[in-house]
């Protein structure tokens, strides 16, 4: 197939079969090793993880760009917390060229290969968009937009135009610290000499380049080491040469090795997300910090005491915490670190789960608390048992329900939530609601089928949503009622928020068991707790 005039007149650069393709990894997947037979273009489209090019490793996040070239070795890994996905636009290119009279092909095009540096996409950014929007697939637009850009890639390495100013080349590395820089390149980059890139450096970060680098890579390194990686996995993932070598560096930095650092140095605690204070002191640890739902709640009914100066979920105070100086940020995959929270400290980011046990269990591994998490649930699990066998006498088998109203209308919770298993698991209730349903979204008129004997209801702290209430109880229909007339609908604002920690769910299941069984059989419930 020859060439159309068209392709020979724009970029010399001929495009013959293409293919597109998306992927979606697992947390902690390993990417099987391959040599490629086609040239690929990768857009990392969600999450991180790292990719090992001929053995050079490069640490993939969001809308990084990949070119890939025939006969090149390639594997990976996503990461634990947020696993990487990916599109390939797959595709044989070949370069023709026209000397004296006769046609002539290349193979090697590009100068510029692996991960791509665009300091600005903004003029590929209509190309990117044509290429790797898979709503609405057409080959052909797919094909020019390939074309144009990889010739806007040999276009920039083949002029001397691109030149980086050092504010850009500071912010690039400070972005891909954990690929395999070289601080020659990034000189050269910048239009510097290498003595005179390090003393411009000096000035504007007060460390030389290299040092720049090993502390950028530390700090990732202490984030890594709450996760289930080993200390060789971390190595890899941070470009150093091997396991000894990251630990020689991390020891000369830290004054000890990283497989003991968490349990024997990290002393001080900020905790980012609503329990993990909680959690942090069942173990023995101090908070130096907690994050706040004083703002989204109507008024605290069930006994709680928050740890370490509190801050607030919706106008975090940043600097305060600063100041606190802790050695790590504790925070939960539910709540996506600001740009200035992961400059106080590492931030260490757990995975949520309804079963507060998990977390409980993970994070004392991590610190070493394994015989306090041992004694907790041991006490836990007796409290449990006895404050289930005291319902289930009092109850019988009548139905609970927890009502949250919000600006916009009505949700009720299922048995898979954070409070429909504390009611319907460890508490035994039951619910009118399917075993596998999380919420459920309802209009006014649609509540009323799912109203159980008993009621829980949180009203959201806005004038919107107690509008939403006035018009609930204003209602015929909710006033009749049984719940109602019988005067088991109870106020529970924080309940939505205070079994996120281990100590908030044993007070949460007996403030419900409390309400359920009526203030004269409050004695039964005043078993002590250690």
């Amino acid at each position: 197939m020859s060439p159309s005039p068209t392709s020979r007149k724009k970029n010399n650069l001929y495009v013959s079969t293409i293919r597109m393709n998306q992927y979606r990894t697992k947390p902690n997947e390993q990417l099987k090793n391959r040599t490629l037979k086609s040239y690929s273009l990768c857009k990392v489209t969600k999450g991180k993880g790292i990719l090992s090019i001929n053995g050079t490793v490069f640490h993939c996040e969001k809308d990084d760009l990949f070119l890939l070239t025939p006969n090149m070795e390639v594997k990976g890994e996503s990461n634990s917390f947020l696993p990487i996905e990916y599109s390939v636009v797959l595709f044989t290119c070949i370069e023709i060229s026209k000397k004296e009279g006769q046609w002539l092909t290349h193979s090697h095009l590009f100068p510029q290969t692996g991960k791509l540096i665009l300091h600005s996409q903004d003029h590929v950014r209509p190309l990117l968009s044509n290429l790797f929007n898979h709503s609405t697939y057409d080959k052909e637009v797919i094909k020019q937009s390939l074309v144009l850009f990889l010739q806007k890639v040999r276009q920039g390495e083949d002029n001397h135009k691109n030149v980086v100013p050092l504010e850009e080349t500071i912010d690039y590395m400070s972005n891909h610290f954990m690929d395999n820089l070289k601080i020659s390149t990034l000189a050269s980059s910048s239009g510097l000499s290498l003595n005179h890139f390090t003393k411009r450096f000096k000035q504007i970060m007060n460390t030389t380049p290299s040092e720049y680098l090993i502390e950028k890579r530390i700090h990732r390194a202490k984030e890594l080491l709450f996760s289930t990686q080993k200390t060789k996995q971390i190595a890899y993932q941070l470009g150093f040469q091997d396991e000894h070598y990251f630990s020689r560096v991390f020891k000369k930095r830290e004054g000890i090795a990283p497989t003991f650092f968490i349990k024997n140095k990290c002393q001080r605690i900020a905790s980012m997300y609503y329990g993990l204070d909680d959690h942090l002191l069942t173990l023995g640890l101090e908070s130096v910090s907690s994050l706040s739902y004083s703002s989204r709640v109507r008024g605290t009914l069930i006994p709680h005491h928050q740890f370490g100066l509190p801050i607030d979920s919706m106008e975090p105070n940043y600097e305060e915490l600063q100041r606190m100086q802790p050695d790590y940020i504790l925070t939960s995959d539910r709540y996506q670190p600001s740009f200035e929270l992961t400059h106080i400290a590492p931030v260490a980011v757990v995975h949520h789960t309804n079963q507060f046990q998990d977390v409980l269990h993970h994070l004392a591994d991590i610190f070493g608390r394994e015989h306090q998490a041992n004694q907790w649930e041991m006490v836990f699990q007796e409290r449990k048992e006895a404050l289930k066998n005291l319902l289930k006498k009092s109850l019988g088998e009548q139905s609970v329900c927890f009502i949250r109203v919000g600006p916009k209308g009505y949700r009720v919770y299922g048995k898979s939530s954070q409070v429909g298993h504390l009611l319907y698991h460890d508490l035994g209730l039951t619910s009118s609601l399917p075993d596998k349903q999380d919420t459920i979204d309802l209009l006014i008129d649609e509540l009323y089928s799912f109203v159980a004997d008993y009621v829980f209801i949180m009203v959201d702290p806005n004038v919107e949503s107690n509008q939403k209430m006035l018009e609930l109880m204003q209602t015929e229909t909710w006033n009749e009622l049984e719940a109602v007339q019988k005067k088991r609908i109870f106020e529970a604002h924080d309940l939505l928020f205070q079994p996120l920690g281990p100590k908030g769910y044993l007070h949460s299941m007996e403030f419900v068991a409390e309400k359920l069984m009526g203030s004269e059989r409050k004695k039964n419930l005043s078993i002590k707790i250690k």
